[in-house]
């Protein structure tokens, strides 16, 4: 007998209630009662017993459907096998073009990237996150947040765990420029997440998940040391000394660039510390070294100046709020704590006619 091997005629035979059947079972039996040949190429094993969810028919290796049944296992272990080899063969592309990038930035970078290379790993993406029956977007997004976490751990924490003071921060600041080159390089490739797949489900775009991943590695797991040798810019300015302003700017800007989309923000952290030494700063000269050794007047002067002078270095924040709450806290701290004293001591002194206009300009803190 010539059996018809096409799927969909099987399938229709299958189905067909005047198929020919053997008994009126209520479920399809096939009962290994001998030891079948198989095809050299057979890909699975055939199981023992098995049950097919078919009310009128019943199955031995004699009967007609037995050649039909095996067809069929064949069909669909080989459609399986050309699924894995589509997927690894994609998977393969996309690591080749970044596995280029990255020996690119390290150490060669005279090996060429190709356009082609580029397009075939963006097919690739395009590809697995179109499959008709399965789709693989979830596979392709993880794909991507591995290599940006595996880039920093290989790359950047290395590098950073020994560094110290201004050291740090210049070569965290080196780092994340490199890193911000192979995160755009990744954009390109994995471009197609942003379009459908991360709004549906309400997940980090790719930019955005390029920051978390940074500032929950390195910013957040290095802060200690990153505030430490920020703190200590900020008071050798203030002291007087010379230091590097667009070092400090440059890494107050990136705390601020990650913070917001990091697990904890950075930046606050340090505003709040930032704020805390500012009050413990003013305080001291306020209370121990001016208030009690000079007159209102040169008081009130000494003040101003150095509110501008405060004004001035919180320039270089990148928030503007930043500003807003140092100049607060230094008029807190030095006029208003202790607005009540500082007008008994006017009334005591009196003030001078060229600094009327001074004293106005802080009335709001009611120090007249």
């Amino acid at each position: 007998m010539v059996y018809d091997l096409c799927p969909i005629n099987l399938l229709c035979k299958l189905t067909s209630p005047s198929f020919p059947s053997t008994s009126p079972a209520s479920c399809l039996h096939l009962q290994v009662n001998a030891s079948p040949t198989f095809p050299s190429s057979f890909p699975c094993k055939l199981p023992s017993p098995i049950s097919i969810c078919k009310p009128h028919l019943s199955l031995h290796f004699s009967s007609p459907l037995y050649p039909i049944l095996v067809s069929l296992l064949c069909l669909t272990s080989q459609a399986k096998m050309d699924v894995d080899m589509m997927l690894n063969e994609k998977l393969k592309m996309i690591d080749d073009a970044i596995t280029k990038k990255k020996t690119k930035m390290d150490c060669h970078p005279e090996v060429p990237i190709t356009p082609a290379e580029k397009m075939n790993a963006y097919d690739s993406v395009f590809t697995l996150c179109n499959r008709p029956r399965r789709d693989y977007s979830n596979l392709v997004y993880e794909k991507y947040t591995n290599y940006l976490t595996e880039r920093i751990q290989e790359r950047a924490l290395p590098v950073l765990m020994d560094k110290h003071g201004t050291e740090l921060l210049t070569e965290v600041m080196r780092l994340w420029s490199e890193y911000k080159e192979f995160a755009s390089f990744l954009s390109k490739i994995f471009a197609y997440l942003d379009r459908y797949y991360i709004p549906k489900r309400g997940l980090l775009s790719l930019d955005d998940s390029m920051r978390y991943h940074f500032c929950n590695l390195v910013c957040d797991k290095l802060f200690s040391k990153l505030q430490g040798a920020m703190m200590r810019l900020i008071i050798q300015e203030r002291d007087g000394g010379q230091i590097d302003r667009n070092l400090l700017k440059t890494v107050s800007c990136l705390l601020f660039e990650v913070g917001e989309k990091g697990a904890v923000n950075c930046y606050e952290k340090l505003e709040q510390i930032m704020l805390a030494e500012v009050a413990a700063c003013y305080s001291q000269l306020s209370l121990e070294r001016w208030f009690w050794g000079d007159s209102f007047s040169n008081y009130l002067r000494k003040v101003d100046w150095c509110l501008n002078q405060e004004e001035a270095r919180t320039e270089l924040y990148p928030s503007p709020t930043t500003k807003t709450k140092i100049l607060d806290v230094m008029k807190y701290v030095m006029l208003e704590r202790n607005a009540e004293k500082w007008a008994q001591k006017r009334i005591a002194e009196g003030i001078a006619a060229e600094d009327q206009e001074l004293l106005s300009k802080y009335a709001s803190l009611k120090l007249e």
